[in-house]
């Protein structure tokens, strides 16, 4: 009796596996971005980031709109409204596989004066009439609560599919 067998190899489709990654790790850094904005906004050094004049507040809009995050600001305060201010000298985008590069990241940076001053000192004692000196650090909190979920994050398995056929 004769027998005729083929042999094919394995194959791997990288393409699907690397768009349910992508989907998978956008997700995620997502999720990530939301504990720091609930962190730097709710929870550092003073409580609540101060709504003042809403321009502090107002650095994280860019960087909240990429995840359809409320940034409450407060524009009853009686101040002057400087939530432009807060959005101009600010800087914030999701980065999901940015150039391809397989990493998942978001952006901030804000050059907001009384912002980056309170972030580390007290400027009461400077003279500046504060409803909530600071050190506010924001950074810090919302850094560790990045971190918390960070550790927490894991890739997709591989997954393999086997078919066998018994010869013979």
């Amino acid at each position: 009796m004769k027998c005729k067998a083929n042999f094919r190899p394995p194959r791997i489709d990288i393409a699907a596996y690397r768009g349910k990654l992508k989907k998978h790790m956008t997700e995620e850094i997502s999720e990530a971005l939301y504990n720091y904005l609930e962190a730097a906004l709710r929870h550092s050094a003073v409580g609540e980031m101060p709504t003042w004049s809403g321009g502090s507040r107002a650095t994280f809009l860019q960087l909240a709109r990429a995840i359809e995050y409320d940034v409450p600001i407060d524009r009853a305060t009686g101040a002057p409204n400087r939530e432009q201010q807060g959005v101009s000298e600010s800087f914030g985008e999701l980065n999901p596989n940015k150039d391809g590069k397989d990493r998942y990241t978001f952006t901030y940076n804000t050059t907001l004066p009384w912002l980056v001053t309170n972030e580390n000192y007290d400027a009461t004692a400077w003279g500046f009439p504060l409803h909530t000196p600071g050190p506010y650090q924001f950074q810090l909190a919302g850094i560790k609560a990045f971190e918390e979920l960070a550790k927490e994050v894991h890739l997709l398995p591989v997954v393999t599919k086997v078919k066998s056929i018994r010869v013979g």
